[in-house]
Parts: structure tokens; C-alpha cells; sequence
């Protein structure tokens, strides 16, 4: 039986990566599980050739919800179909999260099975692909000011910290539309989401990331103070309270000209003040225990 040959890709600046600890970890439990590893970081992801990324039987990502998007992007934009793995050592993870795959490094030999679920993602006009969530208004503008020695210190809830730091909620009116049908709602923050699970908890509405699906959703609450139950309201409630407005559909397109902050998977993204989303079914092949 051939060795398997897996590339982990690590983001050094991830708030949860430990370099020599992380290595150790993996290169260990993959060795354990029959398989071998090389390292790259994601600043030299694009030196590899398309030949030296198809040739490897799985790559690991290393890093929270933007750089396994960053490595996604790449593979899919140059039609490499190889498998990922998520090794978890981002601020929030939301994609690990939802997908339910362990969060210590030393856990990974489950690559090594084979076991994959093929999940959708969405590709917007400019040619970027979400997997999580794209997010614009209050939630953006919070994450985007999250200082990064919070991120570091106190992991996602570093967020939580800057997002009830604010004195106030704005008000953004958005107009949009889901499927080809025009809405124009006025709330906080809208976002258009394929994974929702965030510190361990999921909702307890089915989300699932292989429907062709992406769920839009305006929250309209006007006070600060609200904040704590409308996230208890949309995660523990099969229907979430008259403060969410919630569309279900394949594609999107947003104007908020009055909201710069656009937020792709946890990462700011350069934003003209339009956009247009399109649900790519099943289109990536992730690793699952």
C-alpha cells in the first residue's frame, strides 16, 4: 500500500497556531495513521504549481474561516479537485464548527480514511467564494475593529467584546434580492450565510451546507441591550423572533450604499457598494472524521 501524501498549509499569524507544537501535533498523528506530510505556509501557496497541488492526496489548512476560504479560492480557481482538510487556529471557526471536525491538531489522522463530505459554497461577481457567511453593517464594522491582540488574548470572543463595546446600533437600509425578488429592509446588519455555528453551539434550525441553499438574514432590533436574546432567539428557537427578517435562496444580490464594510468569511473585502452571490452546489471537498 502506497504512503499518502498530504501539504498543510499554515497561516503564522492565525490566533491559535502554535508553530513547533501545531508541526509536532500533526506531523505525528499522521505518521501514526500511515501517512506523510510536507509544510507550506499560505504566503507561499501560489509558488506551488497546479501539478505539485493535484499530486498530493489531501491538503490541510491550518487557520481560522478566511484562510481555509484563501486556499479554497485558490484551488477552485485553477480546477484542483484535491480533498481539505480544516485544522482549526482561527479566532472563530465557524466552517470547523458546523461541519463538526475536531479541533486538536493531533486528531487529523482521520484524514487518512478517506471520509469526505462535498459541501456548496457561493461565488460572488467579482470572482471570490464565501463559505461561511458574507456580512455587511453593525457585524462587519465590529469584526473588521476587533483589534488583533484581543483576537489573540481572547479568541472569538474578542468579537463578542467589540461588538457590545459599541454604544449603538445604526441603521442601514438595505435593498436586495433573493431569486430575483426585490426586498428593501431597514436593520443593523444583514448577512447571507452557509454556516452559522459559532463556539461549539448550532442552531437548532437545520442548516445544511449541502442543500444548494444560503440563508439571508436582516436582524432589525433597535437596542444594544437586545443583542444577547436575539442570539439566544436565533440559535435555541425554530423560529427566530420578529427581529429577523430570513430568505432562503440561491442568488443574492445587495446594495448598501451607505455601509462601506463588507465582510467575506471573517475577512474585510473591497466593496463598491454592490454585489452579487451565486450558490455553487456541492463544489468542495472537505474532510470529515
Amino acid at each position: 500500500m502506497s504512503v499518502k501524501q498530504y501539504l498543510a498549509i499554515a497561516n503564522p499569524h492565525a490566533s491559535g497556531f502554535r508553530t513547533s507544537v501545531t508541526e509536532r501535533a500533526v506531523t505525528t498523528a499522521l505518521h501514526a495513521a500511515g501517512g506523510r506530510v510536507s509544510w507550506q505556509t499560505i504566503e507561499s501557496l501560489t509558488t506551488l504549481s497546479s501539478t505539485q497541488l493535484a499530486g498530493f492526496d489531501g491538503i490541510l489548512v491550518i487557520g481560522g474561516d478566511g484562510t481555509v476560504r484563501s486556499v479554497a479560492e485558490h484551488l477552485l480557481r485553477h480546477h484542483i479537485t484535491v480533498p481539505l482538510g480544516i485544522i482549526p487556529a482561527g479566532s472563530a471557526n465557524v466552517l470547523a464548527t458546523s461541519l463538526r471536525v475536531p479541533t486538536r491538531p493531533n486528531a487529523i489522522g482521520y484524514v487518512t480514511r478517506g471520509n469526505t463530505i462535498t459541501i456548496d459554497y457561493a461565488r460572488t461577481d467579482s470572482g471570490a467564494i464565501v463559505l461561511v457567511a458574507a456580512a455587511f453593517g453593525f457585524l462587519s464594522n465590529r469584526v473588521i475593529a476587533t483589534k488583533k491582540h484581543f483576537k489573540r488574548l481572547f479568541g472569538g470572543a474578542g468579537y463578542l467584546l467589540s461588538i457590545l463595546g459599541s454604544p449603538r446600533l445604526p441603521r442601514h437600509a438595505f435593498s436586495f434580492t433573493v431569486d430575483g425578488e426585490e426586498y428593501r429592509v431597514t436593520g443593523h446588519t444583514l448577512f447571507i450565510a452557509n454556516a452559522v455555528s459559532i463556539f461549539g453551539i448550532h442552531p437548532r434550525r437545520r442548516h445544511d451546507l449541502t442543500d444548494g441553499i444560503y440563508e439571508l438574514v436582516v436582524t432589525t432590533n433597535r437596542s444594544i441591550l437586545s443583542l444577547p436574546q436575539l442570539m439566544y432567539n436565533f440559535y435555541f428557537h425554530d423560529q427566530p423572533s420578529k427581529d429577523f427578517f430570513i430568505a432562503h435562496g440561491k442568488r443574492f444580490t445587495i446594495e448598501s450604499s451607505d455601509n462601506p464594510h463588507l465582510l467575506l468569511d471573517g475577512e474585510a473585502t473591497p466593496y463598491t457598494g454592490t454585489i452579487a452571490m451565486d450558490v455553487v452546489p456541492r463544489g468542495l471537498t472537505i474532510f470529515m472524521p
